[in-house]
């Protein structure tokens, strides 16, 4: 599947706000994507878990990782999906 920067970000913030269920993020986190910029994104994701770990039980990492994730998907926000080359 191709993804945009957009489609990226709001799986992202569907995650932090709960409105994707839990399939829905292991999907995400679970099924490499051929684009390389995605992949490192989703591999970052995951790691986030190891590097920010949750604090309170159930939680996927500490508020640290969460806001780590809120910036991954402002950077995608604000980011053309694919630039123009030159």
């Amino acid at each position: 599947m191709k993804y945009t920067n957009t489609e990226i970000a709001n799986i992202i913030e569907s995650f932090l706000d709960g409105t994707i269920d839990e399939h829905g993020w292991d999907d995400f986190t679970s099924c490499p994507i051929k684009e390389s910029a995605y992949e490192a994104i989703r591999l970052e994701c995951i790691q986030i878990q190891d590097d920010y770990p949750a604090t309170i039980q159930g939680w996927y990492c500490s508020p640290e990782g969460m806001m780590r994730l809120r910036e991954i998907a402002s950077i995608l926000h604000a980011t053309l999906p694919n630039p123009p080359k030159r």
